[in-house]
């Protein structure tokens, strides 16, 4: 088990967001006419601390060019790329969603913390 702990970091003033990081988590369910139903569960608030992506690479598409935005959030929330059970997790933060399309599992770091790289679901502007 590694010894570094970066725990205390993630809800230090210095590092951490002054306001909380709020993630939408969302149950899967499936109607009486067998189609999907999405319900929004609930609403965390969470500590933690977020830094840019991998930048904001340009993303050529048949349908047109766009910028896709991304974000890490490190904190001690495991959040979830989705499950049988939920959708992905969706972070609102910076007055933008942004959906978790990685999470890294760091629990062997000390208390452990979950590393989530997340894209912005509306592209910039949009």
């Amino acid at each position: 088990m590694p010894l570094l702990d970066v725990s205390d970091l993630l809800s230090d003033p210095m590092f951490a967001e002054e306001t909380p990081i709020r993630v939408r988590r969302t149950l899967r369910m499936v109607s009486d006419r067998g189609r999907a139903v999405d319900d929004v569960v609930e609403i965390l608030e969470i500590e933690g601390v977020v830094t840019q992506g991998s930048g904001s690479p340009l993303v050529r598409a048949p349908e047109g060019s766009r910028i896709l935005s991304t974000i890490t959030v490190h904190s001690d929330t495991r959040l979830t790329t989705g499950t049988d059970e939920y959708d992905a997790d969706v972070v609102i933060w910076g007055g933008r969603d942004y959906t978790v399309m990685n999470a890294a599992d760091w629990s062997t770091f000390g208390a452990g913390f979950c590393s989530a790289t997340c894209a912005a679901i509306a592209p910039a502007g949009g």
